[in-house]
């Protein structure tokens, strides 16, 4: 998933009330790019991926 993909899923979860301001920040910083520097952009996206799935999962856990 591209940054700005998973951010708009982020965005979109804080506004209907189902991720927290604080979570929303915390999981827009781990997706961010500056984390993957120096990587192809499809291991990027699909790090990228695999990260968000798991702060979710974490969440509703």
């Amino acid at each position: 998933i591209e940054e700005k993909n998973a951010k708009a899923h982020i965005y979109n979860l804080n506004y209907q009330g189902l991720v927290s301001d604080k979570a929303g920040q915390m999981m827009l910083a781990v997706i961010s790019d500056n984390n993957f520097r120096g990587l192809p952009p499809q291991v990027k996206d699909t790090v990228r991926a695999s990260q968000l799935k798991q702060m979710l999962l974490a969440y509703i856990d």
